[in-house]
């Protein structure tokens, strides 16, 4: 059984201790937030027995305990004891839904993964016609609660109203956002980073990917046993992280656009303002009234000084947007499928940097390439970034040991380095970049990385490979 105490709730998907406890792959991953849910946890894991027995597919099941108060991890340590698909993690403290949403995501396994509540309202007898959908060529489908079993004032018309706002904000027509009921491919959660509250925004995330939604009926249940967690209060929440969608997804690569209207109409306004009292002045138009006598020069000046923020915070905003995105390396687009793309760029690699020696080919030396030297690497080359992070001198980061064992890996690691120079140009900071693309390298980083990478080319020049 594996259990995690996380100080944070899943700050990272690098999270130690996430690691299956076999290598096999499930098909299905299925993922449950549980807070204060004692009572429901048996019944809902025997309906979960036999709803996956009739799949035919491999399945894992993991329980995501959000600092429950009462006795649901002692339940869940012994469902995990009893039943070798289960898998626990324990968070510390109350992080909240979204935060344990995540923290299953990283820790998932399966090709499909399917969130849902611990409260049986949810019937998992609905996940053969979430998988029955998945298999018609979309990547999420949604469940929608038709026969919703709740209070109709507070709860059924609230959520009729946020899901209209959000459909027609986020551009992803759905009836029932609120639905923790979902199937989700792998791939298409690739690049989605929760925060605050925003886990019923994941069809919108995946869309902007490139993702197909679809949306079924599924059955809704009323709650017999434990106590609801929501309110009227979170619809003030949905409300803020709504705004946040729509900035995101209308101005997340050019913030300038929205910081530049609203300095244009300030502007304007200084403007009108300004004219409107120099016609009082001197034309007496509406009336007659001095500077001193109206409010319009103090608002012209107000309003041009805001005009002026207003442009400078979008360009912040933009060098913002631009260091995100190039220093991990994230292109401003997602793409579905290449096609043709492997032959082109072998028939156009450089001979200049080729992979040959002694008779050996290219091919033959990139297929020697150890798939587990790429993983120590990755590790060691995470593990210097995160450790030198807290170090000033140039001395406190060659001593590192990560650093000392990463250049013990020079003339091993030369045809990783080299395939990577080759798809990146060349080009000694891509080729780093691209190989620890997982955690970024840092720019207070790249002066001993260049060192390392040129040490390895220095090796390969010697050695006859490049």
């Amino acid at each position: 059984m594996l259990r995690i105490e996380a100080d944070q709730a899943i700050a990272t998907k690098r999270t130690a201790g996430m690691a299956p406890r076999d290598n096999t792959t499930p098909d299905i991953s299925v993922l449950l937030p549980v807070f204060n849910e004692e009572p429901n946890l048996r019944p809902l894991h025997e309906k979960l027995n036999r709803a996956l027995g009739q799949l035919g597919r491999t399945a894992e099941i993991i329980y995501v305990d959000d600092g429950s108060s009462d006795g649901s991890l002692e339940v869940l340590r012994e469902i995990a004891a009893e039943d070798s698909r289960v898998r626990v993690i324990a968070l510390r403290r109350n992080y909240g839904q979204t935060p344990a949403m995540s923290a299953g995501i990283d820790a998932a396994r399966g090709r499909v993964l399917i969130p849902m509540d611990a409260d049986l309202q949810n019937d998992p007898a609905d996940i053969a016609r979430l998988l029955d959908k998945l298999d018609e060529g979309y990547e999420v489908v949604s469940g929608w609660r038709k026969n919703r079993k709740d209070p109709l004032f507070t709860r059924k018309i609230p959520s009729m109203m946020a899901n209209w706002l959000i459909s027609k904000i986020g551009g992803v027509p759905l009836h029932d956002y609120g639905c923790s009921l979902k199937a989700y491919r792998r791939e298409s959660l690739a690049d989605v980073h929760l925060y605050g509250e925003m886990h019923r925004f994941i069809p919108i995330y995946a869309s902007w990917s490139g993702a197909r939604v679809a949306e079924i009926p599924v059955e809704h249940h009323a709650r017999t046993m434990g106590k609801s967690k929501y309110g009227l209060s979170r619809t003030i929440k949905v409300v803020f992280d709504l705004m946040t969608i729509k900035f995101m997804a209308s101005y997340q690569t050019k913030p300038l656009y929205i910081f530049g209207f609203a300095g244009l109409l300030t502007f304007a306004i200084s403007l009108i303002c300004a004219v409107l009292a120099f016609l009082m002045k001197f034309a007496d138009w509406p009336h007659h009234a001095d500077f001193i006598q109206t409010p319009l020069p103090v608002l012209t000046m107000v309003l041009l000084v805001l005009g002026v923020q207003f442009f400078f915070m979008g360009l912040l905003a933009e060098m913002l947007v631009r260091t995100y995105h190039e220093s991990q390396a994230k292109a401003v687009y997602a793409v579905r499928e290449k096609i043709g793309f492997e032959n082109a760029r072998e028939s156009k690699m450089p001979e200049s940097i080729g992979l040959t020696h002694q008779g050996q080919s290219r091919t033959g030396r990139l297929e020697e390439l150890d798939t587990k030297l790429e993983s120590e690497f990755l590790s060691l080359a995470d593990q210097w970034r995160r450790e030198t992070m807290m170090m000033s001198s140039t001395s406190d980061m060659t001593g590192n040991f990560a650093y000392q064992q990463i250049v013990g890996m020079g003339e091993k690691a030369v045809p990783f380095i080299l395939r990577e120079l080759q798809e990146n140009g060349g080009h000694w900071f891509a080729a780093l970049r691209a190989i620890t693309r997982r955690n970024p390298v840092k720019p207070e980083d790249r002066g001993n990385l260049r060192k390392m990478t040129q040490a390895w080319l220095d090796w390969g020049r010697r050695s006859g490979y490049v």
